[in-house]
């Protein structure tokens, strides 16, 4: 399980092209993910209480997001790509994970 918070000075910013919406700032990010042989499941829980409107927006709409993560401790960029919201609350699942070292 990774944690992301951006109290902890770790950078989290949405975006969706759908709704061309992009929020970041005030976010925490909790990440699962369970590899089998022949598929990886992702998914965790993405909270904030400034952003609270635009991840039920994103629920209503069924749209599709990625998340970016900058990882102060790893020095790496995370992106989750192919999100959606399973609840209003944050839940969330993806079907990509790329990693990327930030030079």
């Amino acid at each position: 399980m990774k944690q992301f918070s951006t109290s902890d000075g770790d950078e989290i910013r949405v975006e969706c092209e759908e709704t061309d919406q992009s929020f970041s700032g005030s976010l925490s990010l909790v990440v699962s993910c369970d590899s089998d042989a022949d598929v990886q499941l992702i998914d965790g829980v993405l909270t904030s209480s400034a952003h609270g409107d635009e991840i039920h927006s994103l629920f209503a709409c069924e749209a599709e997001f990625r998340i970016i993560v900058e990882s102060a401790g790893s020095g790496e960029t995370i992106v989750y790509e192919n999100c959606t919201l399973l609840s209003s609350s944050g839940k969330w699942t993806a079907s990509d994970e790329f990693v990327r070292s930030l030079d």
